[in-house]
């Protein structure tokens, strides 16, 4: 890999386009879907631990990573401070891969400003910015949030809290959406990452071309199978096929010459429908 996403925003000194995030953010979000379903989550998910090669990226340093059937209590020094979730500035004995949610959607704020959006030089400082972006939690909002201070002694700040749209005029209604869930105090409102990869926002990376055909019995098949299939499953049914739109690697045209399931070995979550 050549670079880091994190020297990559430094070197671009400018955000990316919402096409450029798109393509970023599904192959993310399909890393963490493959890990979690694993039985793992990351808990340092960071620009600095996205490896990134010309168009793919690849989640690394695994050095956090923990088993999510792992019995508590959880270290709290877990995760850069930025994009750190707020159960584990709480001291939450246990936490989930809730956690890599949030940080997830962290970065994703930022690809669309270039800047951090939780940037603090605390731990009370990164509570105080989340704070003034999502509003004082509330018993409606995060109710075991406010047990979690409470034993800790902990006093939220009292702020209204900020548009979402506002923070990012350049991104797009289904952008702001998504961003807003994967950033919500309760973490069990935020989407997993196989449901982040179901969002609208993503929805253009999902589209098979007309020159696919699929027979009535293969579509009963795809219906009764999980949506990630085995490359073995994408070589039948994308046999004689000439182009594949690909959120992996960005929008391209697949040599006929070539076998299609070699574009998708880059994206190996390929989803139908």
């Amino acid at each position: 890999m050549e670079c880091d996403l994190y020297k990559l925003m430094v070197a671009r000194m400018k955000p990316f386009s919402e096409t450029e995030i798109r393509n970023l953010c599904f192959q993310i979000f399909q890393g963490l879907a493959h890990m979690h379903k694993k039985g793992y989550f990351h808990r340092d998910l960071k620009p600095g631990n996205l490896l990134v090669s010309k168009n793919t990226v690849k989640i690394g340093d695994l050095g956090m990573a923990r088993e999510t059937n792992g019995k508590p209590p959880y270290t709290q020094n877990v995760t850069t401070l930025w994009y750190r979730a707020p159960e584990v500035f709480l001291r939450s004995s246990f936490y989930n891969s809730s956690v890599d949610m949030w940080a997830a959607g962290a970065i994703m704020a930022e690809l669309f400003t270039n800047q951090p959006l939780f940037q603090g030089s605390s731990e009370a400082d990164v509570m105080h910015k989340i704070c003034r972006v999502l509003g004082t939690p509330t018993e409606s909002t995060w109710f075991s949030g406010l047990d979690l201070a409470e034993n800790i002694s902990y006093r939220f700040p009292d702020f209204p809290g900020v548009r979402f749209s506002e923070l990012l005029p350049n991104a797009s209604s289904d952008a702001v959406n998504l961003i807003a869930s994967l950033l919500s105090w309760c973490p069990c409102e935020r989407p997993t990452a196989m449901q982040a990869l179901q969002h609208p926002f993503f929805h253009g990376c999902y589209r098979v071309p007309p020159t696919v055909r699929l027979e009535d019995t293969c579509c009963n098949i795809l219906n009764s199978v999980p949506l990630v299939f085995r490359i073995a499953r994408q070589r039948e049914l994308l046999k004689g096929t000439r182009s594949l739109r690909s959120c992996a690697s960005g929008s391209e045209r697949v040599d006929p010459s070539e076998d299609p399931i070699s574009k998708l070995r880059l994206n190996p979550f390929v989803f139908l429908k």
